[in-house]
């Protein structure tokens, strides 16, 4: 389904529209009354979902992020209590691990785990979290004082949990990212996902190198139908250019989906995967503008809220590797 343009809301029918067609529960297995998706049909329906909405497809990427997380977790009783509900749709989960990967990595942990007799006590922050104040369940990763890190899951009601106002952002209000506060939250083991370890997200979905890729695949897949609408209407201006890039949307598709059949991609092609579909959408925001001309540039033109989206894939857990590459891309410096 298509986003409306009051940007803020939270997509009600969206939500709905998935849990309908059983997508909540697409990474779990039938044994938690998952959909089991198959990497392949998980990809598809991150590209589907994307290419219509791009705030949707990233609260559906979340909540599978902490579905995956449970269910390889260490827990098996809490993964029966918490997984069934998810799959179905009857409750919503997030993930708060961005302080363990990509952001706040100087200085001392965002968020820390203290032991006590109860379990663990959490103090700190998680920079980004999607859905925090819609979601039941938040899966978080802390640091221990000795360094080794620990997967908790968190109900949105923990006391001394504190979630902030969604962010405002250049796009994507209507995912309710926010900055979610720990003061004193006690963990007792029961909710306990994962470790002490020394790294708690080592286990993941074969595929959790591509979604953001495939992601950002649907979002120019959505960009390209609309750029192509504009060349018709402008009698063919631009009509060869757009080509080219839809020439290379589509090599890049193929590419991404043969590695997949073929067991997944190494890392360093799923980052060469991630800073090609970089460079075809900030080369599609500028195409999308022109051929719009300054009707595009006004609010609320769908054209000018597509701009802002696609430059989300330059942050959107984007390693020092990942924004190297890109900078270099950008700027025809590749080695």
């Amino acid at each position: 389904m298509e986003d409306s343009l009051n940007e803020g809301e939270w997509p009600v029918q969206g939500v709905a529209l998935l849990a309908q067609h059983r997508m909540w529960g697409g990474t779990l297995d039938a044994k938690w009354q998952g959909s089991s998706f198959s990497p392949i049909e998980q990809l598809q329906a991150y590209e589907a979902v994307a290419a219509g909405s791009l705030s949707l497809a990233l609260i559906l990427t979340q909540h599978d992020g902490a579905c995956q997380l449970l269910q390889s977790g260490e827990n098996e009783d809490l993964a029966g209590r918490v997984l069934p509900r998810l799959a179905v749709g009857e409750c919503l989960a997030t993930i708060g691990i961005s302080q363990l990967t990509t952001s706040h990595q100087g200085g001392s942990p965002a968020l820390q785990a203290i032991p006590n007799e109860d379990g663990y006590l959490l103090n700190g922050f998680m920079p980004w979290v999607t859905a925090a104040a819609q979601a039941d369940f938040n899966v978080a990763g802390a640091v221990l004082p000795d360094g080794q890190q620990l997967l908790v899951c968190l109900t949105t009601q923990s006391p001394g949990l504190h979630i902030n106002a969604p962010f405002q952002l250049l796009a994507l209000d209507s995912s309710w990212t926010s900055r979610v506060r720990c003061e004193n939250v006690q963990v007792k083991p029961a909710m306990v996902v994962r470790g002490p370890a020394e790294a708690v997200l080592a286990r993941r979905a074969p595929v959790k190198s591509l979604t953001v890729t495939i992601v950002g695949m649907g979002v120019a897949k959505r960009v390209l139908r609309k750029c192509r609408s504009l060349v018709h209407k402008e009698g063919g201006l631009g009509g060869s250019v757009l080509s080219e890039a839809e020439r290379r949307w589509a090599i890049l598709r193929d590419s991404i989906f043969r590695a997949v059949e073929q067991g997944g991609a190494p890392p360093e092609q799923a980052r060469a995967f991630r800073v090609e579909a970089n460079d075809i959408l900030a080369r599609l925001a500028p195409t999308l503008l022109l051929l719009a001309k300054g009707t595009g540039y006004t609010q609320p033109h769908w054209a000018q809220r597509y701009v802002r989206e696609v430059h989300f894939f330059q942050v959107w857990s984007a390693t020092q590797e990942v924004r190297a590459a890109s900078l270099e891309r950008l700027w025809g410096l590749e080695h």
